[in-house]
């Protein structure tokens, strides 16, 4: 009546990635901390997907473990990405006390070119025209914005922020 049992630690084989198409597989990678040759590590893995869901760059982040081919005593983890839609374009308009009737027209996206960086361009035009106003009647207003951020400046733990913007108010 002996019984013997094998224990192994659960190691990693490899670490897949499925389902992007914009997005750039290095900016996938530089979020994913589990590496091959490593003992599978449930935490590890659950902050990987909360820092990939937290781009912004996808709408469901999930992940399958299953037993290698190459080495049944190691795992492969398949992440599987969905990519949402990160462009988006607004117009608007209305009555302000300082720009009287104005409309306006933006532009965005917050995965341009794939590498999770975020731009955006906005525009307003406002008539100047508040009440009958003659004071203002004669100036128009003007407002622009271009604004892009890289939350990896130099490929280090950097972010950058920039804008560029025009008033005539």
């Amino acid at each position: 009546g002996t019984l013997n049992l094998n224990i192994t630690e659960g190691k990693i084989n490899k670490v897949l990635i499925t389902g992007h198409e914009k997005t750039k597989e290095y900016i996938i990678e530089r979020n994913i901390m589990t590496e091959p040759d490593t003992v599978y590590n449930e935490n590890i893995v659950k902050q990987d997907l909360v820092r990939l869901y937290s781009t912004q760059a996808f709408k469901d982040v999930n992940r399958t473990i299953e037993v290698s081919e190459d080495d049944p005593e190691k795992f492969d983890i398949t992440i599987e990405l969905k990519e949402q839609r990160t462009a988006s374009v607004s117009i608007g308009g209305g009555v302000d006390s300082a720009t009287g009737a104005f409309g306006s027209v933006g532009i965005s996206d917050n995965n341009f070119r794939g590498r999770n960086q975020r731009v955006s361009l906005m525009g307003l035009i406002g008539s100047g025209i508040l009440m009958s106003d003659a004071s203002i009647k004669s100036h128009m207003n003007y407002q622009a914005e271009l604004s892009f951020f890289e939350p990896h400046f130099l490929n280090a733990d950097n972010s950058l922020m920039s804008k560029v913007y025009y008033r005539d108010l």
